[in-house]
């Protein structure tokens, strides 16, 4: 059995056991080593343990303290007065019992790993990797918080926190830095081929079965969710991720090109995936001689134009994953034109305008994604793609307190694109295409704007046949423009994000029955009633934020509402004076924003009751309100807010425009 001390530690023990000898027992084991073993181990032959082959070892430049426990003792004798004694003199083997004797000639054989590179070798060091995650993983060691601004992290690496702390070097708390994560989950995972076909289930919810198992045996960990608790993002271990690129190289499954590359890095004859870095240049030095199996190339951060044939002159028509957000492209590359195994395409993030016609010979592509790009309009080809499964068409603008959204102009027939799962964020100005959303039945999210107030009854029509839908967004015309969603009698049962901007003349009836809702926006409602009064039973319920919604003067929440709630946001509630939280309401809630509600007149009654309150913030609030939560100021509710972590408030200077901070902590 190997011991699980930290490869660091300069004290270790390997406990013989049967699975080591298979073949022997221990008592024939302990009489073959005793004949052989001498009474006492001869001072002129030590023991020699021959170290293998390692890489060299990276010295540390610390400074080296004394132990600090060292104060604690003190030594008259010089080194010129102290006598060697040898240990060979006065120990012996005679006095051990047979199965030490077995314990000591096995150990002589076998000696600590110094490098990681030389660990991975054994499959025992191996397996005390796997177990050692586990327990962090189990024992919450780490936590995921925000870097605090004085703190500095250490970087993705492991340290030896024994040493560390003998010598005074190690704070209570240490900040490292989060690897990348994996964001794309479900279409890059489909798109490479790496998912297999399940009866019953789509090749997405396979790859997130596949991420989850990850997660579960804590090969992956969560590296940030969103408010409705869905994974954004992941990371793996130093460990595990060394591994992996050792195995990827090995079988020139995977190649990284980055900046401050070494001049005599070797690349593999052949790769089956590229991933480059901040910049083209060790691409465009030929470098990488031949793409001919390159199944996918992915960019990060590149500021030069990416010109592919250029780059790989000799072709790559295996290609089956390009992404290349974020790069300076102005225009679709042709290259891609013959790309017949295309699956996936990203241009988020660029300057791309427009769309040719022959993006129609992508027979194979599954995902187009032109997220914050700005395109508009596509051609009619793209109806050729029988296989798209993922259109993401839009950008969002950002003005003061104003966000504007843009889509891509309808298509008539949009209703044979059978195997659309998501589809955002198109105009529904013509009829016809409000119609033919009803034919999209795989759809699991759905997004719309530009709806006008006559058309609501045929969007609600072919919504009803939409019953695998998780997301639907619907953006009026303009503020004004009244949302007509009266007449959904049927909703998604599926349905867990609802996002509605327009006005509304009453809340849709059905949102009260959607039990399976996790998430709800309302923006431009402007209410007579109050809504929380429909909203209070939804049992699932936890981000909800409502921003000009309410009319009244008064929002009260009842006792037992919003019983699983987490965030909350209250915005531009013009009207709004008091807000009263009755006790065992939003028992859960960690998180409550109150903005731009400038006829509010004190901080939210009953809000001593909500216990799990971890962050208050307010943006905007009269001064009045704020002097009354300071306790600098002796303010007269102070001791309401007094149990909560973090009170934040932002402030708009009037006439200015500039924005000041004021905690409360």
């Amino acid at each position: 059995m190997v011991d699980d001390t930290p490869l660091g530690s300069s004290e270790y023990a390997i406990i013989p056991t049967t699975d080591m000898f298979p073949n022997s027992s221990f008592t024939e084991l302990a009489s073959t080593v005793e004949s052989n073993l001498p009474s006492t181990i001869p001072a002129s032959e030590p023991t020699t343990i021959v170290p293998t082959t390692a890489p060299p070892i990276r010295r540390s430049t610390r400074t080296i303290k004394p132990p600090i426990w060292s104060i604690d003792y003190v030594s008259m004798a010089s080194s010129e007065s102290i006598k060697p004694h040898f240990i060979s003199q006065f120990v012996s083997y005679d006095k051990l019992s047979s199965a030490h004797k077995v314990y000591i000639s096995y150990i002589s054989k076998h000696r600590k790993p110094k490098t990681y590179f030389e660990a991975i070798q054994s499959s025992h060091w191996r397996q005390a990797m796997v177990d050692e995650l586990q327990a962090l993983s189990l024992n919450q060691t780490w936590e995921l918080v925000p870097r605090p601004p004085h703190k500095q992290p250490i970087g993705c690496k492991w340290m030896d926190v024994h040493n560390a702390l003998i010598h005074g070097d190690l704070d209570k708390e240490i900040y490292m830095e989060v690897p990348p994560g994996i964001r794309r989950q479900g279409e890059t995972l489909t798109a490479e081929g790496f998912v297999e076909a399940k009866e019953g289930k789509t090749m997405e919810e396979v790859a997130q079965e596949y991420l989850s198992e990850l997660l579960n045996r804590s090969l992956m960990q969560v590296a940030g969710t969103t408010s409705d608790g869905r994974v954004k993002a992941c990371r793996i271990h130093d460990f595990l991720r060394e591994i992996i690129k050792t195995k990827s190289r090995e079988h020139n499954i995977a190649a990284i090109a980055k900046e401050h590359m070494n001049q005599n890095t070797l690349w593999p004859d052949k790769v089956q995936r590229l991933s480059v870095h901040n910049t083209l240049q060790n691409v465009q030095q030929n470098r990488f001689v031949n793409a001919s199996q390159l199944r996918s190339l992915f960019m990060f951060g590149i500021d030069e134009k990416p010109r592919l044939h250029a780059l790989f002159p000799s072709g790559f028509k295996l290609l089956g994953v390009l992404d290349m957000r974020g790069t300076p492209v102005t225009k679709f590359p042709i290259e891609v034109m013959n790309l017949y195994y295309l699956k996936y395409m990203s241009l988020r993030d660029t300057k791309l305008k427009t769309i040719p016609r022959y993006i129609g010979k992508l027979q194979n592509l599954e995902t187009l994604d032109l997220k914050h790009a700005y395109v508009t309009e596509l051609p009619s080809d793209i109806l050729n793609l029988k296989k798209l499964r993922h259109l993401m068409v839009y950008r969002y603008e950002y003005e003061t307190f104003a966000t504007f959204k843009y889509g891509f102009k309808s298509l008539e027939k949009i209703g044979v694109l059978q195997s659309l799962q998501k589809l955002s964020f198109i105009e529904a100005n013509h009829v016809g295409t409000l119609q033919e959303l009803g034919k999209l039945t795989q759809l699991k999210r759905l997004g719309i704007i530009k709806l006008r107030k006559q058309d609501g009854k045929m969007l609600c029509s072919s919504i009803e046949h939409l019953t695998n839908l998780r997301t639907l967004s619907i953006t009026s015309t303009e503020e004004s423009e009244i949302i007509d969603l009266q007449h959904l009698h049927h909703p998604p049962q599926l349905l867990q994000r609802i996002y509605l901007t327009g006005r509304l003349e009453s809340l849709p009836h059905w949102i009260t029955y959607v039990h399976s809702l996790v998430k709800l926006k309302l923006r431009w409602a402007r209410l007579k009633e109050d809504p929380l009064v429909f909203l209070q039973d939804l049992p699932n319920l936890v981000h909800l934020e409502l921003v000009q919604v309410y009319d009244g003067d008064m929002l009260c929440f009842m006792a037992g509402g919003f019983k699983k709630l987490k965030l909350l946001g209250l915005y531009k509630f013009e009207g709004l004076r008091f807000v009263e939280i009755q006790k065992g309401a939003m028992s859960c809630i960690e998180n409550l924003r109150i903005q731009r509600c400038k006829s509010l007149q004190k901080v939210p009654l009953g809000i001593e009751h909500l216990s799990q309150l971890k962050m208050l913030e307010f943006f905007d609030l009269p001064h009045k309100l704020l002097k009354t939560i300071r306790r600098d100021e002796g303010g007269e509710d102070y001791w309401r807010v007094a149990h909560i972590p973090k009170v934040n408030s932002t402030t708009e200077e009037t006439g200015m425009g500039s924005l000041g901070k004021i905690s409360f902590r």
